[in-house]
């Protein structure tokens, strides 16, 4: 098995970065990744200390908001870019409050106007610096097959698109759901050392097209109904330090 490509979704929701290389650390996530969320406005995040992790329910994700994934979103160090079609629609610096009052803003506008009545109040802009919002509170980084994704794509008469399911590391495989076979087992990805703890079961955001920003067909029943289960992907814990290049190979140990 190889590393066939690296993401990481720096604001959870939105489009994310393929990148050639990342650092994996002992306990961390890939770096950057899920690092800030927005919130749909609700008391509990805005009244929270900062650095609280929560669930995806109480964030714009594309599970119940699909309008997120026709904008492309580019993070830098603190420093935000948000386009369309093309066209930037914002530029924030986010260690500035108000840039960060900016983004809430355009968050508020942006979805009142393409999905009303989605927001519970003020979207607040979130952050956390050792952890990811990711929809486990372990800092765990994600893996998933190619061939998983074929065997998706084909199942559901969709395009085969690993953006569809936000993994960090894409293995080329030639059977689909190999990688589900690795849980229970430590991997060498170069020189960090990884164990491949638990599948990711996957909910309706999978059902959001990443080329077309629209929702199609219940595909989750379908996986049931082909696959007899719902799941596509692994979690993965890093246990030592290294780092992962497109093209490494990977070692089951």
């Amino acid at each position: 098995m190889l590393i066939e490509s690296l993401w990481r979704y720096p604001v959870k929701g939105m489009t994310g970065e393929k990148i050639y290389e990342t650092a994996l650390m002992p306990g961390q996530p890939i770096a950057g990744d899920r690092r800030y969320a927005i919130s749909i406005g609700g008391d509990k995040v805005a009244n929270s200390p900062a650095g609280t992790w929560f669930k995806k329910g109480h964030f714009l994700q594309l599970m119940s908001h699909e309008a997120l994934a026709a904008l492309s979103c580019v993070v830098q160090g603190d420093h935000l870019q948000i386009s369309k079609d093309g066209l930037q629609l914002l530029e924030a610096n986010l260690a500035y409050a108000t840039d960060v009052a900016a983004v809430e803003s355009f968050f508020s506008f942006y979805m009142n106007e393409h999905m009303p009545g989605r927001l519970h109040g003020m979207p607040k802009v979130v952050r956390l610096d050792n952890q990811a919002f990711t929809d486990t509170n372990a800092p765990w980084i994600t893996l998933g097959g190619s061939a998983s994704i074929e065997a998706y794509a084909a199942a559901t008469n969709t395009t085969p698109d690993a953006r569809r399911f936000r993994l960090n590391m894409m293995i080329k495989t030639d059977t689909p759901f190999h990688e589900a076979s690795l849980i229970g087992h430590d991997i060498m990805v170069g020189a960090a050392h990884l164990r491949i703890v638990a599948p990711v079961g996957r909910c309706a955001a999978i059902d959001v097209d990443p080329a077309t920003a629209k929702r199609g067909q219940d595909t989750l029943s379908i996986m049931r109904d082909v696959f007899g289960h719902t799941d596509l992907g692994v979690f993965a814990e890093i246990l030592s330090s290294g780092t992962a290049r497109t093209g490494d190979s990977i070692t089951i140990l």
